[in-house]
């Protein structure tokens, strides 16, 4: 099974995120990350800034809105108060 990178904060719930910044050292989204059954270590990248961005309600700790969905394995939920809830 592929390893988490060490800077991985975990979400709880089998959910896992690592902060991505720009070059100025702004925070502009997420790698999320979770285990699937068939496939092992999946995620996907979610923006803060775009037509496409998640809105952060609550920077720390995270908080975003609308929920998440892998498109690669239907995974769900939302990002509340630094913690993974599923859907």
């Amino acid at each position: 099974m592929e390893q988490l990178p060490d800077n991985a904060i975990d979400l709880g719930n089998g959910s896992w995120m690592i902060k991505v910044v720009d070059k100025d050292d702004k925070w502009i989204g997420i790698n999320e990350f979770h285990y699937n059954k068939t496939d092992g270590l999946c995620g996907g990248w979610v923006p803060f800034e775009g037509n496409k961005a998640w809105t952060v309600e609550s920077w720390e700790p995270l908080t975003l809105s609308p929920s998440l969905l892998c498109t690669a394995c239907s995974n769900h939920g939302w990002i509340r108060s630094g913690r993974w809830v599923n859907a």
